[in-house]
């Protein structure tokens, strides 16, 4: 286990610090034994619903398909059964996060989040049990105990299920106590000192301190409940594989999809991956820092490679890699290949050594080009201080113009080498401004908490607004719809809660360009607009519902709306995509829009209006949509 000790104990000590509590009296079961006042509580020990999900658990217990298909039908079933509780608790979470924190206690969110997770892990707990044979099913308790040994050390003693095995004295039960409250201060020290290696060290250490005071018998009762070692790996989501050059495009459905490859290629090609990463596995775990799945630091903490073992693995990588690849695909399809991973070294094209070679570059033109290139990267860092919506987007625009230079700066003949080179334009951005993707146009459905109020204009005019915070939405209502009108009339000055699409709706008589219109709703049922009672004093808060081109930037998946043909303005809702993880997200993510929702905060500029998620959910395509491949195996867990 020794591939995942180093995040597992980290893990530890983030939880001791943030818990030094007093232990309740446990009972039977996966329990604790009562503990002496001041005790630190041990982790939860990863029960046989958690860890049956991993590959190498499934390996070790050498699980058949079917039974894998099973487990993950079950997985399937008990989501989909408590589904409607996830999404209340989402809910929850969003109102939680509009509201002070009370740092003495954990969030209600949380708290709920924990017991549903226990329940619906007990349920396919005891769906595994059914599925496994009984030596699978003491294995997996065996993996289930070494795993904790390895993340709390002496705490594994403090678990009722084994102390009453072991049959533990009060003396024994209170000296793995405070070996393990000791193995908590010293992790935690170490931790604050840089000096995670040291983790493994004080963890053993418990774990024998303890041993040393058990009998014969004890111990044999401790190695039968530990069973063989096993080493857990860490399931790595698929990700760009090793060794630069075009391999990594194969995850980028718009790449498959420009290169019109058939779904037996896609297979082959990352089966043909995957053996060669399985191939440099060592070291390639080397350059990773020995963590699976971590980023690659040359040198890193997993032993580390110098700069000449590190070029000479990223060469036979790469071109194993592509061996691969030219294996498989036809020859017109390598030829795009090649020309969208040129493609996308941006104004770094001009500086590659193949294209410079290609072109035949004289001394003069080298230096214009190299002159083209400072001049980009000048422009961008002046962006550097702008908001991340509007940064990309000017990127993009300078990105632009830098490319349509080149052609400008070559002879004839080299804009013929060039256009062969590099071929038609691919990079995806969004849609012009003048039209929406594919004729289809976005919408914002918006759930939102105000106060209704009237401004009185110059010509004695009286627009009616929706006031959240200190921002202000136009109230219109269709002049045919009397009760309506009334509603609204009455609504001045109260507290209410709106419903409706957001539209952009003309601020006067006159529409002669974009900036005469606002954002706004048109009111056309009493419904969207719901009096509040006047004790209720909740915050404000706006919750949306977008649909749009979407983008990946930065850190936020971003959602570009055009609400209707006229005016062609776009509004900008964006949310990290962290929550999901990036892959998990770009393997759903095969259409050119997607909608999101959530609780959000909003700006409006001259040019631009962005809101903002604080914890996005993914609505459209379903997240899950990637999870099962059509044998019924997940797709995202390493198979």
């Amino acid at each position: 286990m020794r591939n995942v000790h180093r995040w597992a104990i980290v893990l530890c000590v983030a939880c001791v610090i943030q818990a030094p509590a007093q232990a309740t009296p446990g009972g039977s079961g996966t329990g604790l034994v009562p503990l002496p006042p001041g005790s630190f509580l041990p982790f939860d020990r990863l029960s046989g619903g958690n860890l049956i999900k991993n590959k190498s658990v499934q390996e070790d217990l050498k699980l058949t398909a079917e039974q894998v298909k099973d487990i993950w039908a079950e997985v399937r079933k008990v989501t989909e059964k408590y589904k409607d509780e996830s999404r209340k608790l989402n809910e929850l979470a969003w109102q939680e996060a509009l509201k002070p924190r009370d740092l003495t206690r954990q969030p209600l969110s949380v708290v709920k989040g924990k017991e549903l997770e226990a329940k619906m892990d007990e349920e396919v707990r005891k769906a595994v049990d059914a599925i496994l044979k009984p030596e699978q099913m003491k294995r997996l308790k065996q993996i289930a105990l070494q795993d904790a040994a390895q993340r709390t050390g002496a705490g594994v003693f403090l678990y009722a299920d084994v102390a009453k095995e072991l049959q533990l004295t009060n003396q024994q039960t209170k000296w793995a106590a405070s070996v393990f409250t000791q193995t908590c201060h010293d992790t935690t020290a170490a931790a604050f000192a840089q000096a995670r290696e040291e983790f493994p060290k004080i963890v053993k250490k418990s774990m024998d301190d303890v041993r040393s005071v058990l009998s014969d018998e004890q111990k044999k009762k401790l190695a039968a409940l530990i069973g063989e070692p096993f080493e857990l790996k860490a399931d790595v989501p698929k990700r760009a594989p090793f060794g630069g050059g075009n391999a990594h495009r194969f995850s980028d459905q718009r790449v498959q999809k420009e290169l019109k490859l058939t779904a037996e290629q896609v297979k082959s090609v990352q089966d043909g991956l995957a053996k060669v990463r399985e191939k440099y596995r060592e070291e390639i775990s080397k350059v990773a820092g020995g963590t699976p799945g971590g980023a690659a630091v040359p040198g890193g903490s997993g032993g580390g490679l110098d700069p000449k073992q590190l070029a000479a693995l990223t060469k036979n990588v790469r071109e194993e890699n592509q061996k691969v690849i030219a294996g498989i695909l036809k020859p017109e399809q390598v030829k795009r290949l090649k020309q969208i991973e040129l493609q996308f070294l941006g104004v770094n094209i001009v500086q590659n050594e193949e294209v410079v070679k290609a072109l035949n570059l004289t001394a003069d033109q080298k230096r214009q080009m190299n002159a083209l290139v400072e001049e980009f990267y000048s422009d961008s860092g002046k962006l550097a201080s702008s908001p991340a919506e509007r940064r990309n987007m000017d990127q993009l625009k300078l990105f632009r113009e830098a490319i349509e230079r080149i052609p400008s700066l070559l002879t004839p003949e080299q804009r013929k080498t060039w256009k062969e080179l590099t071929g038609e334009p691919f990079y995806p951005e969004p849609a012009p401004k003048n039209r929406p993707a594919d004729g289809k146009v976005g919408h914002i459905k918006v759930e939102a908490r105000g106060r209704v109020i009237a401004k009185e204009n110059k010509d004695g005019s009286t627009p009616y607004f929706l006031r959240v915070d200190q921002k202000e939405w136009l109230i219109r209502t269709k002049f045919d719809k009397a009760g309506v009108v009334r509603h609204v009339l009455d609504l001045k000055d109260t507290e209410v809660v709106l419903t409706g699409n957001l539209a952009w709706l003309p601020k006067g008589a006159r529409t002669d360009n974009d900036d005469d219109y606002a954002l706004g709703f048109v009111i056309q049922e009493k419904a969207q607009l719901e009096r509040l009672d006047p004790k209720d004093r909740s915050p404000h808060y706006i919750k949306v519902e977008a649909r749009g081109d979407w983008m990946i930037q930065d850190n936020s998946l971003v959602i570009l709306v055009q609400l209707q043909e006229t005016p062609a303005k776009r509004v900008v809702v964006s949310g990290p995509w962290r929550i999901w993880g990036l892959d998990r997200l770009t393997s759903v993510l095969k259409t050119e829009q997607a909608t999101i929702a959530g609780y959000a905060t909003w700006e409006v500029r001259a040019d631009l209006v962005i809101f903002r998620l604080h914890a996005p959910q993914l609505v459209d395509p379903p997240l899950d949509a990637a999870v099962v491949g059509s044998d019924g195996i997940p797709r995202d867990q390493g198979k």
